[in-house]
């Protein structure tokens, strides 16, 4: 698990369709606050499909593509319920327990935090794979252990969907207009799952083809 280097890649994928990743991204968010989470399983296997095919063929994706995480509809309503439950554990039912067993907050802090590395591929093993909710959780963990282990992808996790989110809400509560930047980084963060679920440590890293409309550079764009 290089860190920095799908964090690289997934700023080259975003820089290379801005507009198209940003309204992409405005649906994900936007469809799953409407719908209080239910479609954000269906909504976020759709985005990193798309960004699995842009890393793949070099095709721009489309808005069309969100609809794929509506193939395997079942298993990834189930992921939503799991989504669901574990933001409202995180933001509900343990600020609440502080109040009574205040010590309890930091060990199931850190089992949330362990279960969500452990299953950080589980949306792009259901798109990508087809494969149902438990046999994608317990294929994450084989690909995490075979990819550098627990520690570099909980260092993954931190960087790119943990720092991020609190730095825009410190920059927000003196510059409230910073947290549009939720919007920036909801995208970038999808990508980076992308990018880490596609990368073969047997066959080194993949050579990328990012271009706009009309042009085939000579050389492809490695990361």
């Amino acid at each position: 698990m290089e860190i920095w280097k799908h964090l690289q890649i997934a700023a080259k994928l975003f820089a290379s369709r801005v507009i198209r990743y940003l309204v992409m991204g405005a649906i994900v968010a936007y469809g799953s606050m409407f719908t209080f989470g239910l479609l954000a399983g269906p909504l976020i296997g759709g985005f990193v499909n798309a960004g699995l095919i842009h890393l793949r063929t070099g095709s721009p994706p489309g808005l069309g593509d969100l609809t794929s995480g509506f193939q395997n509809l079942g298993h990834l309503l189930l992921l939503s319920v799991l989504l669901v439950a574990g933001g409202l554990g995180l933001g509900v039912v343990l600020p609440a327990l502080m109040a009574f067993i205040w010590w309890a907050y930091i060990p199931l802090l850190i089992l949330v935090v362990s279960l969500v590395t452990w299953w950080i591929y589980v949306p792009a093993l259901i798109v990508d794979k087809g494969m149902s909710l438990w046999g994608a959780m317990r294929e994450s963990r084989d690909l995490l252990t075979a990819r550098g282990g627990f520690f570099p992808h909980l260092g993954f996790l931190v960087c790119a969907f943990i720092l991020p989110p609190l730095a825009i809400f410190g920059l927000s509560a003196m510059f409230p207009a910073a947290g549009l930047l939720h919007f920036v980084v909801c995208p970038f963060q999808l990508l980076a799952m992308a990018s880490a679920y596609d990368d073969d440590p047997e066959q080194g890293p993949r050579v990328m083809h990012f271009y706009r409309k009309g042009e085939r550079p000579k050389d492809p764009i490695a990361p």
